[in-house]
This record gives structure tokens, sequence and C-alpha cells, in this order.
């Protein structure tokens, strides 16, 4: 028991402070080793500078253990340190910045296809305030894109619309599109703006997540899957309403500019490339008070920009009111004519039945 317990108590402790001395100890050990008819080294200096020692000489585990130990062996009878964890007193509660997602590139973006945004809003452009939250704006505010979000939504203009002789008419250009889209395309319209009056409620965050079709209490809209909606349940076009009977706005390409015009009597066109192809006429559109420009931009429709021609008609868009107005003109004048005669005729048969009397 000795021979095996002494190296262990030399070695973890250095000294061997129950008993009386170290030369005791030396003492002793020799006695032991004489009487077992081996030496044993008698101190932990011993270990270290006998590299020559031979583990044989070494009788019971625990001298061969304190041996394996001090010449740095696999053998150690210590358990490996528990890892050290940095209490977050110390830190302050510092955490590891996150890595932000990759954000999609943007129309207005520098090298993407769409229009480069300026720093500053045009004259003519949207509320950044009274929008979906899933549809992103440029930071001039004319630009608007729903390409890193799962649905589209609603976007109403910051200005009024401009009324003219001919009406009211704002115009949007296509900037990038979902050829794989089965849905529907965007919707135009017309309505006061949302602060005066709708049904949008906002989040805890101040954002909306709505269309204007669903939440515009009084609108006038125009496009999606061939439906309207004027202040009233939606209803979809009749095939007089229609110019162009195959088209519908799901068919709307790169680089189309769609504009809509709601005249001073109530009548409501839709143009593709100066082109109209729907024509809703007494669509009742008030022409007092103020209107905004409203657009749900959803379906194959991924962005559009705002253009700067707030009342401003084309030259082709022009023409053609211009020749629907004399058309008009001419129809009132037959109509005036035809209604003369009626009361011509009537007046000269009274007359007749007067003589004949």
């Amino acid at each position: 028991y000795l021979l095996d317990a002494m190296p262990r108590i030399i070695v973890d402790h250095g000294s061997a402070d129950d008993l009386d001395s170290e030369a005791s100890v030396k003492e002793t050990r020799r006695a032991i080793s004489k009487i077992s008819g081996s030496h044993s080294p008698t101190s932990a200096t011993e270990y270290r500078d006998n590299d020559t020692l031979d583990p044989r000489q070494c009788k019971g585990t625990a001298k061969l253990e304190s041996l394996k130990c001090l010449k740095g062996g696999a053998l150690s009878p210590r358990r490996p340190a528990p890892p050290f964890v940095l209490p977050s007193e110390l830190t302050g509660g510092f955490k590891p910045p996150r890595v932000k997602p990759k954000k999609d590139v943007e129309p207005w973006d520098p090298g993407s296809t769409g229009t480069l945004s300026m720093d500053e809003p045009g004259e003519f452009h949207f509320d950044k305030i009274w929008r979906s939250r899933m549809v992103n704006i440029s930071p001039d505010q004319m630009s608007a894109s729903w390409k890193s979000s799962p649905y589209g939504g609603f976007l109403v203009s910051e200005q009024v619309l401009r009324k003219k002789p001919h009406g009211r008419w704002f115009e949007v250009l296509i900037e990038e599109i979902d050829p794989n889209s089965l849905g529907d395309g965007l919707g135009l319209g017309l309505a006061p703006h949302p602060s005066e009056g709708s049904f949008l409620v906002a989040d805890r965050l101040g954002f909306y997540d709505c269309s204007a079709m669903e939440n515009f209490p009084v609108c006038w809209l125009l496009g999606y899957d061939r439906r309207v909606k004027f202040c009233a349940a939606p209803r979809f076009l009749t095939a007089k309403e229609m110019l162009i009977p195959d088209w519908r706005p799901s068919q709307l390409q790169m680089g189309d500019r769609v504009g809509l015009l709601a005249s001073h009597d109530g009548h409501m066109i839709m143009f593709v490339n100066n082109e109209p192809v729907y024509f809703v006429t007494h669509a009742g559109v008030l022409w007092e008070g103020h209107l905004h420009a409203v657009v749900d931009l959803d379906g194959c429709v991924k962005a559009i920009r705002l253009l700067d021609n707030n009342g401003q008609l084309p030259d082709k868009v022009a023409q053609y009111v211009s020749g629907l107005r004399e058309a008009e003109f001419g129809r009132r004048d037959v109509v005036a004519r035809e209604a003369a005669n009626v009361v011509e005729a009537e007046e000269a048969a009274a007359r007749q039945g007067r003589k004949q009397v």
C-alpha cells in the first residue's frame, strides 16, 4: 500500500506535509525498496530528472500513472478542462450582427432594366405613406415594384389629378413583367385620397396590406381581368365596352404605356400605346372635388413608372378625343335636325287640319 500510494502523494502535492520531513520520507522509501528488492524514485524531482527510468521499475498502477503524467503521457489522471463560456454580463449583451438577406435588384437601381431613379421626387409622384406595404417605391417616388413580395397592392398619387377641357389623364410605363404569371394585370382608376375616407386598417407599423378595389368605397377602377368598379360591386366589362375583344391587361409587355382618361361628362377610356382598348360610357366619375390617380399593381405586371404628364394628353390621344367630340357634336346636330323636322311636320299637320275644319 505504501509503495503504491507514496509516489502519488509526492507528485500531486509536491511535498509530504503529513510526514515529519522530506529526509524521513526518503529513508522510509529506501527501507521499503530494500524489502521489495527494487528501487523507486523518492521524490518528484527524481521523476523529472530520470529520463531513462524504466516503467517496469515502478511497481503499482498509481506510480505508473504518476510517471506518465510527469513525462507528458496520455494516461493523465486529470480530466479535461471544461469549456470556457464568457458571461453575458461581461459582454454587455453584445450580439453578432445579422447578415441581411440579399435584396432583389429593383428596376430603378443602377444597372437594371428600368428608369434610373432621381434623387428628388418628381412633380407628379406616388404617396410613400398611403400605399400597400407589399409594394416598394423608388427614391423619387415615381417607380413602384412588388417583385420582392409574394403579391402586390395599391398605390395612390400624392398630387391631385388636374382638370383639363378633355378631362383627367394620367399614364404609367410598364417596366417589368412576369411572363410565367397566370394572373390578371394591373388596374388603373381615380378616387379621393384614402386619408379622406376608406376601409383601410393599418398594421402596427402603420402600413397597409390590401388592394384599392377591396378597400376604396368611392372609386372608379378599370382593368384587372376585364373588370370595373364604379363605387359599387365590381362587374365584368360588356362586349360593347371592349373595343378590342381579345385584349386584356395580362397581355401587357415591357415598355408599354397604359393611360387612363376620365372625361368631364363621366366617360372612362383606357389606352395602351395611345390606342383605345376599353371605353365605358357614363361611368359617373365626379367632376367636382379632388381625385387622385390610383393603381392596383399586381398580376403579371411587376414594376411600373408613373409618367410626369399629369393632365397632358399625347398627340395621338388628343386627336382621338377630338374625333369623338366632333362625332358627338355631329350626332347632336343630326338629332337636333331630326327633332326640328318632326316638330315642323307636326305643325304642318296641325295647320292642314284647321284648314279642313
